[in-house]
């Protein structure tokens, strides 16, 4: 596993990241795991423990805000290691990007920013979201 987690270009990172404590259910294959954010942004997560992903792996993410409201996104892993997992967004339904957006902008110091954000797309929208942690 890759276990370097430090980003030289930290300073031309064009998401804002808000440090928040959420339950997360990630989905591959036959597998659920529940984790828990340490961060977040408009296109990645950072979460804790690592359940044994390897970077590159491609998953599905529940994040419950609530009982009933939930973003669901299919995610790449980007850095791992034995205690972090750092997931890209790739693709999430409109529904999910909303709810995204609202809690990015709520927790923010800045939700200005979060708006700008928005001017430059991070990954695809679908209709339609099968992914293996949908409520069925």
């Amino acid at each position: 596993m890759n276990t370097h987690f430090s980003d030289p270009d930290t300073e031309s990172r064009k998401r804002s990241r808000v440090n928040l404590t959420l339950e997360v259910t990630i989905a591959r294959q036959d597998n659920t795991w529940t984790v828990y954010s340490e961060n977040i942004s408009l296109k990645g997560i950072l979460c804790t423990p690592n359940p044994g992903l390897e970077r590159n792996a491609t998953c599905d993410l529940r994040i419950n805000l609530t009982e009933d409201i939930h973003i669901l996104v299919h995610s790449k892993v980007v850095r791992s290691s034995p205690d972090k997992l750092a997931l890209d967004f790739v693709k999430m339904d409109e529904t999910s990007f909303h709810h995204l957006r609202n809690l990015i902008k709520l927790n923010s110091s800045d939700p200005d920013c979060i708006e700008h954000e928005l001017t430059y797309p991070a990954f695809v929208f679908s209709n339609e979201y099968y992914g293996s942690t949908q409520k069925k």
